[in-house]
């Protein structure tokens, strides 16, 4: 699962990505602001980039 810059709806809006599960790996990158969880954490085996605290 890849989310690149460009996917929050405005500037001062962050995307968030929250209690996903997946068998991929979450990658994000070019995001400003960067993504959130809101707290609540991803189920996935690797996670990059902006992704790497979600």
């Amino acid at each position: 699962m890849n989310f690149a810059a460009g996917q929050a709806t405005t500037a001062t809006e962050s995307a968030t990505l929250a209690s996903l599960s997946s068998a991929n790996a979450l990658s994000c990158t070019g995001n400003a602001p960067a993504p959130t969880n809101a707290g609540q954490p991803n189920n996935v085996p690797s996670k990059t980039g902006q992704c790497a605290g979600l």
